[in-house]
């Protein structure tokens, strides 16, 4: 793909970088990776890089093994959430359902709890939003699944948000995510794969320098691994129109592109393209990054 752009059909989506599948060989990701495709991920040779390049190529490689460990240890977060979810399945059976605030919602719960506060394990329903799992303090707290229109997250809740290890996976679109969160967001190490590529790395906001309203949740360092291309460094984002190209048609986008000095390698592994990127776009290029 041309320059590691991700493209999704109808919705402005940011897709980061990429997995190691060798990496996942002793033991399979589960659920929701298991229902997306698996990408192949190559050593990369460094030989022959400039060494602004190998610099930032070694440092996105050694984020890309922490977002391959870290969504490892989301596995076991995810699977504790299921769990509990259960579990407060089970308890919401035969229990008093009480209504409470949470997040500036009415809510109805059905669970344990104590002076007619949620605390234990149950489910509470928030509108379209429904919480199984721990609560405490009448807010989901620990080991939690939550399940919305667009998405279902499993893992950790802190202070009534994803705040941890967990995975969520949109419901209407091959996107999907196992690593690290804070407050809600994708936020530390992590992995993200969808339909075209796998993307392990560091993830966090990217902010549109033309309108710093406009954050993006998305990886910020990494790889970007596709069927027969994979890309390695420091990722931006390309805010633009309906583009044509061999694996990139149709609607307005969103896409993690490299950003800073970065390189593209072939499918095994050999460095191919190297340089300054600026928000896909290689030192010298005219064409949009595609």
């Amino acid at each position: 793909m041309g320059s590691g752009m991700i493209c999704v059909n109808t919705l402005a989506l940011v897709v980061f970088a990429s997995v190691s599948t060798s990496a996942f060989a002793a033991e399979p990701i589960a659920l929701p990776f298991s229902k997306l495709p698996a990408f192949p991920a190559p050593a990369l040779q460094l030989n022959g890089l400039a060494p602004a390049v190998a610099a930032n190529v070694k440092s996105a490689l050694s984020d890309a093994a922490k977002g391959n460990d870290a969504a490892h240890r989301a596995e076991a977060a995810m699977r504790a959430a299921e769990e509990a979810a259960a579990k407060g399945r089970a308890a919401a059976r035969t229990a008093e359902a009480l209504t409470l605030m949470f997040d500036g919602a009415s809510c109805r719960y059905r669970g344990e709890s104590k002076l007619r506060h949620a605390e234990g394990v149950g489910v509470m329903a928030c509108g379209a939003v429904s919480y199984a799992g721990g609560f405490r303090n009448d807010q989901p707290e620990g080991p939690v699944v939550m399940e919305t229109p667009e998405k279902i997250f499993s893992g950790e809740f802190r202070m009534g948000k994803p705040n941890g290890l967990g995975t969520d996976t949109a419901r209407h679109q091959a996107d999907a995510y196992q690593g690290e969160y804070r407050d809600g967001a994708r936020m530390g190490f992590g992995v993200e794969r969808d339909k075209d590529g796998a993307y392990p790395g560091r993830f966090g906001f990217y902010a549109d320098p033309g309108d710093k309203t406009h954050r993006i949740d998305m990886a910020l360092s990494g790889r970007q691994d596709f069927a027969t291309a994979h890309w390695a460094g420091r990722f931006g984002a390309y805010l633009g129109p309906r583009i044509a190209c061999t694996v990139i048609k149709g609607a307005f986008l969103e896409g993690s592109v490299l950003d800073g000095h970065g390189a593209k390698f072939d499918g095994t592994g050999k460095p191919v393209e190297q340089g300054l990127y600026a928000t896909g776009l290689l030192k010298g290029a005219t064409a949009p990054p595609c």
